[in-house]
């Protein structure tokens, strides 16, 4: 969900420059630990900016994601398309209202799990901007889509089979749409 369907890490970089008077930028995330990239004043406290309330609930939709996960929606059926999500308590109730108001069809079709990989299903694909998802996903048996961020850019996966990195949903729809019918037979969800 986050980086994927909603605008996360623009938005937390936005608040945390607010906080601690700083002139970081999404581009300067090159990996997936935070805490490399704020003061040393700001350390693990990065993290409570998500807890802020209304924090996730006001974050922006991703560029294409709601109208191609409505079309995801139409090319394979709502029984397989899902929103698994990472989260703690106060980020679950905004999640779920956050879905609720851009993605209502998915609103029954959500799933937070730390560990993705324990999701697997035959057929099953997982689109998540996290390579470490993606390599316990393809463990497990399923094949993966790596959403591109600036966070994951220099992360590979030569150890992962039927793993595709895509730079945003016009192109990875733009691939969806050629294998359509394939999907329709093994796919069952997204992140």
């Amino acid at each position: 969900m986050d980086d994927v369907i909603v605008d996360l890490v623009p938005a937390w970089i936005k608040r945390y420059n607010e906080i601690y008077n700083d002139n970081l930028t999404n581009e300067q995330i090159a990996g997936w630990n935070m805490v490399d990239y704020v003061k040393p004043e700001c350390g693990l406290k990065i993290f409570d900016i998500l807890a802020e309330p209304g924090f996730i609930y006001g974050l922006n939709p991703v560029e294409g994601a709601i109208e191609s996960v409505n079309h995801l929606v139409e090319l394979i059926g709502i029984e397989k398309v899902f929103i698994v999500s990472a989260a703690f308590s106060q980020s679950m109730r905004e999640k779920s209202l956050w879905i609720e108001k851009y993605l209502p069809v998915l609103k029954d079709n959500v799933i937070f799990a730390k560990k993705k990989g324990a999701l697997y299903a035959p057929g099953s694909f997982l689109i998540d901007d996290g390579v470490h998802n993606i390599i316990d996903f393809n463990k497990a048996g399923g094949s993966g889509y790596i959403f591109d961020t600036p966070h994951n850019q220099e992360e590979t996966f030569p150890e992962i089979k039927d793993c595709y990195r895509y730079k945003g949903w016009n192109d990875l729809m733009s691939s969806f749409e050629k294998y359509a019918e394939y999907i329709n037979r093994t796919s069952r969800r997204i992140n």
